[in-house]
């Protein structure tokens, strides 16, 4: 899963710059592939947070960090949009909230929240359970960094 927040920044916004920025984030990340084919295969579940979303991928442990690319890529001709980013693979339950929609909880949306605050704009980062499996493809080797452990807050 993918974890988003905008930046710290944004709360000196007005919340007309608030509404944009956040607008333009779902924009962005609404047009990426791999949330388009997630989506399309009924794989995907979105669950927004006040100035972010998390987004639980059910059949690829690689989508969360492809799509975090994507959004990283997008945003980089929009620098108003100042987003950091946490993947994490763990436990989701799917449960239905009080208007009977789908929902997501549980310790994998707790820690993927976690790995993300460790981050500033820009930043995507990976619990280590994430970097572990993804260092295991040639293709994300050059691409991930250790950059030691981080306090999280429980």
């Amino acid at each position: 899963m993918c974890f988003s927040s905008t930046s710290s920044d944004i709360r000196s916004c007005s919340s007309t710059s608030r509404g944009e920025v956040l607008h333009a984030l779902n924009e962005v990340v609404r047009q990426t592939e791999q949330v388009r084919a997630a989506e399309a295969a009924g794989k995907l579940i979105r669950l927004p947070s006040g100035e972010g979303m998390a987004l639980v991928f059910r059949d690829s442990p690689e989508a969360p960090a492809h799509c975090a690319l994507e959004i990283s890529a997008a945003l980089k001709t929009r620098p108003e949009v100042q987003v950091r980013m946490g993947i994490h693979s763990g436990p989701v339950n799917e449960i239905l909230d009080v208007n009977e929609r789908a929902n997501i909880a549980g310790g994998g949306i707790n820690m993927a929240q976690r790995v993300m605050d460790c981050g500033d704009a820009g930043h995507i980062l990976l619990s280590k359970r994430v970097a572990d499996d993804l260092a295991q493809y040639r293709e994300w080797q050059p691409r991930l960094h250790d950059l030691g452990e981080c306090e999280v807050k429980h």
